[in-house]
Formats: structure tokens, sequence, C-alpha cells
């Protein structure tokens, strides 16, 4: 038993060392291959993209409005009654 774990720490040092060495042998890309994958990448995502239509955005920036307005007119009211009631406070 006491071989075989031996023989098993042995195995597993030998393929590290292997690991190491391979890494040392492989050369990293350069910087300008690295951008240029990466740009293809972007691309080929993009190209899966699915935009919306013009009447998609159109219902998209009206309903984006729609809230703008009514939070605004809500922390207005908020406001006015806070004031109002901060007033009859003093």
């Amino acid at each position: 038993m006491a071989k075989e774990k031996e023989a098993y720490k042995e195995k597993a040092l030998k393929t590290k060392a292997k690991a190491k060495t391979k890494n040392k042998k492989e050369k990293k890309p350069s910087l300008f291959s690295r951008i240029k994958s990466y740009f293809k990448g972007v691309n080929s995502e993009m190209k899966k993209t699915k935009w919306p239509s013009k009447k998609e955005m159109a219902l998209y920036a009206s309903a984006t409005l729609m809230f703008i307005v009514i939070f605004a007119l809500f922390f207005t009211l908020n406001d006015v009654v806070i004031s109002f009631v901060k007033q009859l406070v003093r």
C-alpha cells in the first residue's frame, strides 16, 4: 500500500513537471493578435444580436418617457405634501 502511494506521488510530480515545461515552451500570443481576436469575438457576438424594430423602439421610448413623467409627478407631489405638513408643524 505504501508503495502504491509513493508511485502515485511520483507520477503526480512527473505530471506537474511536464505541465510546467509545456507551459514554458508555449509562447503567449502577441498583444496585437489578442486585440484582433477580441474584436473578432465582439463582431461575431454583434451578429447574433437581435436589434429592435423602429416600432418596438418607439414603444420602449414612450414607455420610458411615461415612467419618467409619472415618477417626476410622484416626487413633486411628495415634496409639496411634506412641505405643507412641515409648515403646519411650525
